[in-house]
């Protein structure tokens, strides 16, 4: 879906948004209305996108550190990250001109009330943690890390959206976990010596650089 689906939908939206046929203005005027539409879709989008990430993360590595939640405990933090994902959306619609079909997401109401969920769903995240460590004791940094660091990219939203290119690069940079410890078990297979380790510093530093270039 993410790979094949969402372009294609994308695609579909911006022909529609272009093409007089469908209403367009013509290739270099877009469709406004459209426009607005792919704007509402492509914040959707993005932060399931980012949600998603921060999510697959924490569970990659409590499987890991062998830290089992409950059924209820995965609901609070998966719930918490779609409270986010709802704040996102809202957020994004406050940027748009008022539009009838997105109206009731244009309010200070609504995003009053988004801001209200995301700050429960973090207290909520944090009381899963705080369990976990009283009962189990200490808890490895890289399970409830991507969490914390997503709840503070939309703090930092709220208090000053022009960091949203922040917030971007941090996106970016978080994907490095993935290909690093990719490269941390190959290199482990191969030898446990310091002298492998720096070429894998220097690859790593290659992925940092690529990634916030693209």
């Amino acid at each position: 879906m993410a790979t094949v689906g969402v372009p294609l939908a994308l695609l579909a939206i911006c022909i529609g948004a272009t093409t007089p046929l469908f209403g367009g203005a013509g290739i270099m005027s877009a469709n406004l209305g459209i426009s607005y539409t792919l704007w509402i879709f492509a914040s959707l989008y993005l932060a399931w996108h980012y949600t998603g990430q921060a999510w697959r993360v924490t569970i990659v590595f409590s499987h890991l550190t062998k830290l089992h939640f409950t059924n209820i405990e995965r609901h609070i933090l998966r719930n918490g990250l779609r409270a986010l994902v709802l704040w996102h959306v809202i957020w994004g619609a406050q940027t748009l001109p008022k539009l009838w079909i997105i109206t009731w997401l244009q309010t200070p109401f609504a995003m009053n009330l988004a801001s209200c969920f995301a700050i429960l769903a973090f207290l909520l995240s944090c009381s899963v943690f705080i369990r976990k460590t009283v009962i189990g004791g200490p808890i490895d940094i890289r399970v409830p890390g991507p969490l914390a660091a997503i709840y503070l990219w939309y703090l930092l939203l709220w208090v000053s959206p022009e960091a949203f290119i922040v917030v971007q690069m941090a996106h970016a940079l978080q994907y490095l976990i993935f290909p690093a410890r990719v490269e941390l078990n190959q290199n482990l297979k191969e030898s446990k010596s310091r002298a492998k380790m720096k070429p894998l510093v220097k690859t790593f530093l290659v992925y940092c650089v690529s990634s916030l270039v693209d």
